[in-house]
């Protein structure tokens, strides 16, 4: 029986797909002999994966880099070549943030982090502060899976001058060895 469906979709399909048809065949080959190999004719459920090395459910604090990019035609785009979170406790399931931030592709590269917040689920907000240039850009993100992704808004004099999205990853590396290389 198994070979009476591969034979019609290898003959239905290579024809019209020769480049995914043998994929499709090894698909679906597999699909027939997993059905038929699993008691009840159910599919085992998925386990989740677990998180990385140095991550937990409720703790953003550590390195973090990434990149940057604007939303706007022509805009600027960079890497965040350090983000450094330390993370307090407020006692309710929710934490503080502070730290430091370093940029790329920007006029301002080193800024301070301030009025950071997680909420301990997956929601990570922050404001870093560049220097005595009157320019912040605060952060909106999402904490998922060992990465934190969302939006930017850049402020010059407190008006908004650029916005744009961002994805960090937790970064393992030392400075000890960015140096070396």
């Amino acid at each position: 029986m198994n070979y009476k469906i591969i034979s019609y979709v290898n003959k239905v399909f290579y024809n019209r797909f020769p480049i995914i048809a043998p994929a499709l065949i090894i698909i679906l080959f597999t699909g027939v002999l997993f059905i038929g190999g699993c008691s009840g004719g159910g599919m085992a459920s998925p386990s989740s994966p677990d998180m990385p090395d140095g991550t937990s459910d409720n703790d953003v604090s550590g390195n973090w880099a990434g990149t940057w990019g604007s939303y706007e035609a022509g805009g600027e785009s960079g890497t965040v070549d350090t983000l450094e979170f330390t993370q307090v406790d407020n006692g309710n399931g929710s934490y503080t943030l502070s730290g430091t931030l370093t940029l790329t592709g920007t006029d301002v590269d080193e800024g301070t982090v301030s009025t950071g917040t997680y909420d301990g689920d997956t929601s990570v907000t922050w404001t870093a502060t560049f220097g005595d240039s009157n320019v912040t850009w605060t952060f909106d993100g999402t904490y998922q899976n060992g990465s934190i992704s969302g939006t930017y808004h850049r402020y010059d004099a407190g008006e908004e001058s650029d916005y744009g999205n961002f994805i960090l990853y937790e970064d393992t590396e030392t400075e000890e060895n960015r140096e070396h290389k």
